[in-house]
């Protein structure tokens, strides 16, 4: 995905394409109910383990808690964009998740 928007928009796109990551990434603390403490835990995490498994991994409890609590509030306008990102990430975890399998029993 980086690569084709550098390819459209040039130095832009990869700007761009790290503005959606980081968005991806931190938008669900918004729905947890964490301390301080567990945020900056979570963003560390994040920030120096990326592409790894205890990211993936953790991004994706982060994301079920944040849908759980997501249901549970009142449905507005940030609600209806994690729900966008929710399905989004989930797209993406499963795109991933089926070439890896290809490509095992391939």
């Amino acid at each position: 995905m980086k690569d084709k928007l550098q390819t459209l928009f040039g130095g832009f796109g990869f700007v761009l394409y790290f503005i959606a990551i980081w968005l991806l990434s931190f938008y669900p603390l918004l729905f947890c109910e964490f301390p301080w403490w567990g945020d900056v835990l979570y963003i560390a995490v994040i920030c120096f383990f990326s592409e790894s498994l205890i990211t993936s991994i953790l991004s994706t409890v982060i994301y079920i808690i944040a849908f759980v609590n997501a249901l549970h509030s009142p449905v507005d306008f940030w609600t209806i964009i994690f729900f966008v990102l929710f399905a989004l990430n989930a797209l993406y975890a499963g795109s991933v998740l089926l070439s890896s399998a290809k490509r095992r029993y391939s």
